[in-house]
């Protein structure tokens, strides 16, 4: 199985927060004493192997976690190190944990950062991240087709009392027109923020595909920091997204529709997420239908805090309907 055709020479391949370029080669030194000593790093193999590559001449223990080591052993690699000062492990292809995935490097047991492994955002904090390819994701690729924008927005929350910061996926042509659009709401999950469903869901040049082949209505889609709370949501027994709901639904909200050319109606907003994101869509859409028509919860735990026969009585309220 080769992926070099389809996604390693691909420019998604490198499209992280960071770069849109492949990692240069490492070096030590300065000015006419540096040396390069690459490559290092994660270097996927056309097999989709990836070959793990760290210069650490002074250290003694190289270790990568990668994902969730808790379910597969595997996953924890210990990297073996030669005489030049390299640590090298060659981490196998496993077509069921394929995209991106967090990798917790430790070098004699202190986690630290490769700057030549791409870095991203998760665990709360700035991760290195690896991705393992996937032969049926062509889809995510950068292609010759018209390309929307993803633009970063500032707005004040009144709930969280703060200013806060969302991105903004436009559709191609939306500079070029005067159309409304729908609005998806799209949230990531716990420990992410907004950039996760820009850089590891690829979200933007999904939507320029499927948008181009003719399989998705334009819309747009915002993206928000998920994690933002308040401080009595931090309290034992508290409802934890209670801040992030409201500073949602009374602050983005209205933010995007007068910033944007939106369809300012429920029935052209929705709202989706991943995981903790989901269950966000289904406490805020549940409680808040006047809010949206439409929710999407992928990988979600179907609790709802709410009352149920409040929602249905929205539902079944033909004013409400028609409203």
């Amino acid at each position: 199985m080769f992926f070099s055709k389809d996604f390693l020479s691909n420019a998604v391949y490198n499209d992280t927060p960071l770069a849109y370029n492949p990692i240069l080669p490492e070096k030590t030194g300065d000015g006419p004493d540096a040396v390069q000593v690459g490559p290092t790093g994660a270097i996927t193999q056309e097999n989709g192997d990836i070959l793990f590559r760290i210069y650490a001449p002074g250290a003694e223990k190289v270790q990568i976690f990668i994902g969730q080591t808790d379910v597969d052993p595997k996953r924890i690699r210990t990297l073996k190190k030669n005489e030049e000062g390299y640590f090298e492990d060659l981490y196998p292809y496993d077509p069921s944990y394929t995209g991106p995935h967090c990798a917790d490097i430790y070098i004699d047991g202190t986690l630290v950062l490769c700057q030549y492994i791409p870095i991203s955002w998760c665990h709360d904090r700035p991760v290195n991240m690896i991705e393992v390819p996937d032969p049926d994701t062509t889809y995510i690729n950068v292609y010759d087709v018209p390309h929307g924008a993803i633009s970063r927005e500032t707005y004040w929350s009144e709930a969280l009392k703060r200013w806060q910061r969302c991105l903004v996926y436009t559709p191609p042509g939306y500079q070029q027109t005067f159309e409304r659009y729908p609005v998806l709401y799209l949230q990531h999950g716990a420990t992410e923020n907004e950039t996760g469903w820009e850089f590891n869901g690829r979200v933007g040049y999904i939507m320029d595909n499927l948008i181009a082949r003719g399989e998705a209505r334009p819309f747009i889609i915002v993206m928000n920091d998920g994690m933002a709370r308040n401080e009595e949501d931090l309290l034992p027994g508290a409802y934890k997204f209670l801040g992030f709901e409201n500073s949602l639904l009374y602050s983005c909200i209205p933010f995007i529709d007068t910033t944007y050319r939106t369809i300012a109606d429920r029935e052209y907003r929705a709202f989706a997420g991943l995981s903790m994101g989901s269950s966000m869509a289904m406490h805020f859409g549940m409680r808040h239908p006047e809010f949206f028509a439409s929710l999407g919860m992928f990988s979600s735990p179907l609790r709802f805090r709410g009352n149920l026969d409040e929602v249905r009585e929205k539902l079944m309220d033909r004013d409400f309907i028609a409203s």
